[in-house]
């Protein structure tokens, strides 16, 4: 039996998952989620216990990757602690991390750890048909309305896959 793939998420995922009415179809997806115990802080809405009924698991960092979160936090002062904690648990565990977060890309880029865009993982429940084309794109528009931001370009192309793949284009 295979294990599913594990990605690290972060909460600006999980918010823009939670705006667009998405949260519960993310743990549909053939994979597993992880934060790092420092997000259970940050997550109040809905109530953390929540997640983790969903299939949210929590993984603590090794007083290594403590050291390093440290570091970071001394040199970035964006993005927040709790942030920075679920690149260092991606580092840690050797997964791609999930995130919306520019500031944190940012940081992921400059440390070499593997990141996937928001729009990447409305692609994935497209392409795991775990939701249509069409709910993907009205999703992103529910993102928008409530001021969240995934990248723009990264978006425009998805969306025109989605309308070729469903012939809308």
């Amino acid at each position: 039996m295979t294990v599913p793939p594990l990605y690290v998420i972060d909460t600006n995922a999980i918010i823009d998952l939670l705006e667009a009415d998405l949260i519960a179809d993310l743990f549909l997806l053939p994979c597993r989620f992880v934060v790092s115990d420092f997000v259970q802080k940050e997550l109040l809405h809905p109530p953390f216990t929540t997640l983790v009924d969903l299939g949210l698991s929590v993984q603590s960092l090794s007083q290594d990757s403590v050291h390093e979160l440290m570091d970071l936090i001394d040199r970035y002062p964006h993005p927040s602690y709790a942030d920075l904690s679920v690149l260092v648990l991606a580092k840690q565990v050797k997964r791609p991390l999930l995130t919306g977060d520019r500031a944190l890309i940012h940081v992921a880029v400059a440390h070499g750890v593997e990141w996937c865009g928001t729009c990447w993982l409305l692609d994935y429940m497209v392409n795991s048909r775990v939701i249509t084309p069409e709910k993907a794109i009205s999703s992103l528009q529910k993102m928008r309305l409530q001021k969240r931001n995934p990248p723009q370009d990264e978006c425009r192309q998805t969306i025109l896959q989605w309308k070729k793949y469903q012939g809308l284009f």
